[in-house]
């Protein structure tokens, strides 16, 4: 099987050598994504939710070390920027202005030569002024302690700041106090709550019970 990447470098995972897309193939992936949101559409899904975070094709085109491309998929923080941002463009075309369309993103890849926050916010900046309906933040988690809460806060909260579209932090959302807080005193929207929820079914009604405590 041929794993393909935006450039002919190791992936620190796999520890395998992909091999680098043509423009092509470039073009032809944008389609695919574009494709498989109409299908989306079609069968009467609510929206749909682009991955550009945690290592995958999107994200490693935000990523110096996965991109050593020199043409307009490479280098400047504006060409690495590119694949995603006509991705979402040929996704929005496919499915319209009234269906909602959301992406997942880093803030921080958690290893040397990884994404830059500069490149992070121009991404945000751009995803919003072309119509994205919601961002999440999300980013390695190697970093944090298994006590840590609400990992990517500052990052959010900083691109919040910035930008007229709902923002989703995700990462270690367990504590219901400390995420009340972030919605009273940031313009952070909403949290992401998958993991927490599949280690504990009975989440909302642990928080509605500390929540509901007098002080």
């Amino acid at each position: 099987m041929t794993v393909f990447a935006p450039s002919a470098v190791e992936n620190l995972n796999s520890h395998s050598i992909p091999q680098a897309l043509s423009l092509e193939a470039i073009k032809h992936i944008q389609k695919q994504f574009a494709l498989a949101a109409g299908r989306a559409k079609r069968a009467g899904y609510d929206g749909v939710e682009l991955h550009a975070a945690h290592g995958f094709l999107l994200s490693q085109f935000m990523t110096p070390y996965y991109n050593r491309r020199t043409d307009g998929y490479g280098g400047s923080l504006q060409n690495r920027a590119r694949m995603t941002l006509e991705t979402y463009q040929a996704v929005r075309q496919e499915v319209g202005d009234d269906f909602p369309v959301w992406i997942k993103i880093n803030v921080r890849d958690g290893f040397e030569q990884g994404v830059g926050f500069d490149a992070v916010l121009y991404l945000c900046s751009q995803l919003t002024q072309k119509g994205i309906d919601a961002i999440e933040i999300s980013g390695s988690f190697t970093a944090f302690s298994p006590e840590a809460t609400s990992f990517f806060k500052k990052e959010a909260e900083k691109i919040a700041e910035k930008n007229d579209t709902a923002i989703i932090l995700i990462g270690g959302n367990r504590d219901p106090q400390e995420m009340t807080e972030i919605l009273n005193t940031t313009k952070i929207a909403y949290f992401g709550l998958a993991r927490p929820l599949m280690k504990d079914p009975d989440l909302i009604r642990r928080f509605q019970q500390v929540l509901s405590r007098p002080e």
